[in-house]
């Protein structure tokens, strides 16, 4: 296994909602084939180089038993990762008997998620040391939302409020605190983040006399001054990495700046973003910290 984008997922669930699953993981880097039934879980073990298999017992407890013996049957050594609401010591303890390789309880973030599903992959692996690489941690930049340089920075909080806080309501969800800034020709401009809106908020005369004589009703003039700005004004100067770039340089970049990601690019096009996330779980991973 040398990276995210070698593996292959199949993924089994009746539910539609389920290829919402697939089209996030997707964009963490994994290969998503989906099955409905048992039907199409034979055709495509049987005709797919599949990785691991992910189970939704949302498609109901005793179809998701029967489906871990029939896989268990046909292949003992795939990984089986299940997924459930309401995991019980009970519940856990009969899918494990089964041959279950690892049991998540939903709703689960899919930060969460893809570390389990890497950390079960790599289990008993003995392909030694292996230095990751950005093309291995970074993740799609399409799971990020859009904004353009033109448009108001209310549209700005919009996008970022909802992709931070409406995200706690999706069974599958990663919180994300940053936005991806494209021109109208949709060249890829920068990221904004939270923190620049306050930074937007922060007077920009504190630059010169940080002792502010009373600092009481300046927070509600500078925040109702907003819509009059343009996202334009929310970018700062940030450093972007290639996929090239040694992990540690990244790492440097981001303290240097106080980012917590950065822009992959080829040329000029934006192919990923690595985020400090992804680089805590891979040393939590190195450290077989559970």
């Amino acid at each position: 296994m040398n990276g995210h984008s070698d593996i292959h997922l199949l993924l089994i669930d009746d539910d539609i909602e389920f290829q919402t699953k697939a089209r996030a993981l997707g964009k963490l880097r994994f290969s998503c084939t989906t099955a409905r039934n048992e039907e199409e879980m034979h055709s495509s073990l049987r005709n797919d180089s599949i990785d691991a298999v992910l189970i939704d017992l949302g498609l109901s407890s005793d179809d998701g038993k029967r489906l871990i013996k029939v896989i268990r049957r046909k292949n003992e050594q795939i990984p089986v990762i299940v997924m459930s609401e309401h995991v019980t010591p009970k519940l856990r303890k009969q899918l494990e008997a089964l041959g279950a390789t690892s049991v998540l309880e939903k709703p689960i973030n899919l930060d969460e998620l893809t570390s389990a599903i890497v950390s079960t992959l790599r289990q008993g692996s003995d392909e030694g040391f292996h230095e990751p690489t950005v093309t291995e941690l970074m993740i799609a930049p399409e799971l990020y939302p859009k904004v353009f340089l033109h448009e108001s920075v209310t549209k700005a909080i919009k996008v970022l409020k909802n992709a931070f806080f409406d995200a706690s309501g999706q069974e599958v969800r990663t919180r994300l605190r940053s936005a991806l800034v494209f021109d109208r020709k949709g060249s890829f401009q920068g990221i904004v983040h939270l923190d620049d809106i306050l930074r937007l908020v922060h007077p920009s005369s504190f630059e010169h006399s940080p002792y502010m004589s009373s600092f009481t009703g300046m927070f509600m003039n500078q925040a109702r001054s907003l819509p009059r700005k343009s996202i334009s004004d929310l970018l700062r100067d940030q450093p972007a990495i290639s996929t090239d770039t040694p992990i540690m340089e990244a790492v440097h970049l981001m303290l240097e700046n106080g980012l917590i990601n950065l822009p992959v690019l080829e040329g000029e096009e934006l192919v990923g973003i690595l985020r400090d996330k992804d680089i805590i779980l891979e040393i939590a991973r190195i450290l077989k910290v559970e």
